[in-house]
């Protein structure tokens, strides 16, 4: 019959459903001719694939339900974006991690509970159920009588409108250290290692993510190298979105910070342990590497066991393995403030001399940066310690929020900072309590809000 649609034509019963580029796709997989044929490689970069194709399905209803619909889908997004963000820091099981992609878990994330329940326009009306919504607590709209779940394409679809999927061969190199840096990307499948000048390396995983430094800092500068270890699958976001769900989410802005600042501060630690010279020391239970009140000029690593850090003989922190204590006397020149001890059976720490500190701190003022960043969170602790006068409360961070809010407003403002750490020091300087400030202050609103309050 020559008037017979053809198989992949617009017209045909089995494709004209699909978009143009889904069917070019198809075509191009199913050519007979092997050298003609796509290969594996340009398959994923297909602008199908890749979510560049724009769709062609016309959005009906008025400006108002486009506008809902619009207002949904960036909500869709930025939860996704602040799930993965979160799911990064979970302790998962390492199969169940690599068997299950980012946005197939944030789907059945959701799917498990009433998030896509949505009243839609009848679904014979030929519209795809996220093509339409009303909001289902606006029971205004009467032309809206059904339920419907949106299904897991739709979901993938609607992400991919401004996520893009990006696959890199093992080797490639993704970005370089100094770059300018406009994009962020999570990683779907695969490993890449992440590379500093210094000389720290360190892998990231299926979950994790990376490009947020250049995100979050002002120049926009790279402050790593990544390389894949593996072929990696991304979700790669861009600045203009990236900010928009930063917009959307006073949280997922602190998240990221604090997450930026656990990072530099993990690398601040590496390049400490790979400097030479320094001495192993062994300490048993209830011996001291240090005592408060005495002057200091070194830094300990701890290899083995735990070391209690306290004041005035109240616990501020533990100090494990791969952690240091002793960096106050070596970054302001004052006496110890707070006595390290072993409450292990044993504990086995690298002694760093203080000549050597210094040198490092020259040559690399970034992990001065990080190491003062550290220093302030414990100061800040020792000072809510001595305020309270016990412990601290870790188990209950309000009650440390509170004792700090003398005030009772609910938020703590730079004379709340420069009160209680001068309650500790009277010496403390108005330059010590502005970095103080920064470092507490992840929203960089001249306020700590409790939220802020805890991640710190």
């Amino acid at each position: 019959d020559g008037d017979a649609p053809l198989p992949l034509g617009p017209q045909h019963p089995y494709t004209r459903h699909l978009s143009p580029s889904a069917r070019d796709l198809i075509m191009r997989l199913m050519e007979r001719n092997p050298k003609d044929r796509l290969s594996a490689f340009e398959m994923l970069h297909h602008p199908w694939v890749t979510g560049e194709a724009a769709s062609t399905n016309v959005i009906v209803g008025s400006d108002k339900r486009l506008n809902k619909f619009k207002k949904f889908k960036t909500k869709l997004q930025t939860q996704f974006f602040a799930d993965a963000v979160g799911w990064a820091d979970e302790a998962i099981v390492g199969e169940t991690r690599r068997r299950t992609n980012l946005i197939e878990r944030s789907f059945k994330a959701f799917d498990d509970g009433e998030f896509f329940m949505k009243k839609l326009i009848p679904l014979n009306r030929g519209v795809l159920a996220s093509e339409v919504l009303v909001d289902h607590d606006d029971d205004s709209d009467t032309d809206n009588d059904g339920d419907a779940k949106l299904n897991y394409t739709e979901y993938s679809n609607l992400l991919a409108e401004n996520m893009k999927q990006k696959y890199f061969p093992r080797g490639h190199i993704v970005y370089r250290q100094g770059t300018e840096g406009n994009h962020m990307y999570f990683i779907n499948s695969g490993t890449v290692q992440v590379i500093t000048e210094d000389g720290v390396t360190n892998d990231r995983h299926q979950g994790d993510f990376f490009g947020e430094g250049a995100m979050l800092h002002p120049l926009k500068i790279r402050s790593c190298t990544i390389k894949c270890k593996t072929p990696v699958h991304v979700i790669e976001i861009n600045r203009d979105y990236f900010e928009k769900y930063l917009a959307s989410s006073s949280g997922l802005v602190l998240s990221l910070r604090e997450k930026d600042k656990i990072r530099r501060r993990n690398r601040a630690k590496a390049l400490l342990k790979l400097q030479n010279g320094m001495k192993s020391e062994t300490f048993k239970r209830g011996e001291t590497l240090y005592k408060e009140g005495d002057p200091g000029d070194s830094l300990f690593i701890v290899e083995d066991g735990v070391v209690d850090i306290s004041t005035q003989g109240h616990q501020v922190i533990k100090a494990t393995e791969g952690n240091f204590c002793g960096e106050h006397s070596l970054l302001t020149g004052r006496k110890r403030n707070t006595t390290a001890t072993c409450i292990s059976d044993e504990c086995v720490a690298l002694r760093m001399l203080g000549r050597d500190f210094r040198q490092l701190m020259d040559a690399a003022p970034h992990v001065k940066e990080s190491l003062t960043d550290m220093m302030n969170r414990r100061d800040f602790k020792k000072a809510v310690v001595l305020r309270l006068g016990h412990e601290f409360p870790y188990d209950d961070p309000r009650k440390a929020f509170n004792a700090v809010d003398i005030n009772k407003r609910g938020f703590l403002k730079h004379e709340d900072i420069a009160h209680i750490m001068r309650s500790m020091d009277e010496d403390y300087t108005d330059q010590e309590v502005d970095m103080m400030m920064h470092t507490l202050d992840l929203s960089r609103d001249g306020k700590v809000l409790y939220d802020e309050f805890v991640k710190v």
